[in-house]
């Protein structure tokens, strides 16, 4: 027994110092860029002041829209995110105001349009693409490069503050100054949508490529317009004294009139995981690629939530995916949103 004790020791010694050594590196990173040292994220100073000002908001609180944040503007050529953007968020921001800007936002109730990769939809990927990416710029799932604006797509989808590191001379400038060497710009986006869209138009497209023609044209307005999949039978009214909160679940309240039937386009992800109660609702379905449409009649008063899972199951899920596959997504956002990385799929020789 006294031996086998004895033993464990020289075996536990390489352990231990792998452990030693991955701390030692921990707080080496920690040192050159903040990441781990700096918790919580600093708030006291003016960029991240100006973020939390215009957009925050607590559980109960009405939605003021979303921030992005769209750096390596003026860079000729592709980008990369681990060349271009990383090294400025975290290197550069981060040891600077002790706040990157960005996933730090987050902390203080700020909703980011820059979703942690993972967490999109395809089709919100797309939507995201045609608004703020660059199609020559290198993406996956987990790291973006927004740093292109089309004020039309961007109000759409709810920005209504941008950070970046090149002037916006059409928007309103909250913030200029140089942080860490780097021109820091904010403008509050007027005119974004906060759930008041609500389009009387439509018109159809039942594939992506379709869709991405109506959503992409320089004369598209998603306030008098909304693409949709399958036609609406019914002739719209504007939705009148619309008003979206977000509540802990999370959930999100709609509140709205309509004299007959209206169509409100909220500037959330749309799913078929979405549950929604209340009174009003005639009907949910997707508008403009990924948004959520609510068609609603008289007073309305609804909640929504996203439920999926071990008690509601997952076939909501598997019918997201069919809907991107009868899209044909892929096909339509690749080449065209984002630069093609499939691999190429070599000719197998026939016998």
């Amino acid at each position: 027994m006294a031996g086998n004790r004895d033993g464990e020791a020289p075996r536990s010694a390489p352990y231990v110092i792998l452990l030693c050594l991955v701390a030692v590196a921990i707080y080496w990173a920690s040192g050159e860029t903040n990441q781990y040292l700096g918790w919580p994220p600093k708030t006291d100073n003016t960029p991240a002041r100006i973020q939390a000002r215009e957009l925050s908001v607590a559980p109960g609180g009405a939605f003021r829209g979303k921030g992005a944040i769209l750096l390596a503007m003026p860079l000729k050529g592709a980008a990369f995110w681990g060349r271009d953007l990383f090294p400025v968020l975290y290197f550069k921001h981060r040891l600077a105001l002790g706040n990157d800007l960005m996933n730090d936002a987050e902390v203080a109730g700020i909703p980011i349009v820059n979703e942690y990769g993972h967490w999109i939809s395809p089709p919100m990927l797309a939507l995201l693409a045609a608004a703020l990416y660059r199609p020559e710029d290198f993406i996956d799932r987990a790291a973006q490069v927004p740093r292109a604006f089309r004020p039309n797509l961007a109000r759409l989808l709810g920005v209504s503050l941008v950070v970046s590191d090149d002037p916006l001379p059409h928007e309103i400038e909250l913030y200029r100054g140089t942080v860490a060497d780097r021109p820091l710009y904010i403008y509050r986006i007027a005119g974004a949508n906060l759930g008041q869209y609500s389009p009387t138009q439509t018109v159809v497209g039942a594939r992506a490529e379709r869709i991405l023609d109506y959503l992409q044209a320089p004369n598209f307005d998603g306030r008098e317009l909304a693409v949709l999949e399958e036609p609406l039978v019914a002739e719209l009214v504007q939705g009148e004294g619309v008003s979206v909160s977000l509540h802990k679940g999370p959930r999100i309240r709609v509140l709205a009139y309509s004299r007959r039937t209206s169509l409100l386009v909220l500037p959330f992800d749309y799913s078929h995981c979405l549950e929604v109660d209340g009174q009003g609702l005639d009907r949910v379905m997707p508008v403009d690629l990924s948004l959520t449409g609510v068609v609603v009649r008289g007073q309305v008063s609804l909640e929504i939530s996203y439920r999926y899972g071990l008690l509601k199951g997952s076939t909501c899920r598997k019918q997201d995916l069919e809907r991107i596959k009868a899209l044909n997504l892929e096909d339509a956002a690749t080449g065209r949103l984002f630069r093609d990385s499939r691999p190429v799929k070599s000719a197998v020789p026939g016998p």
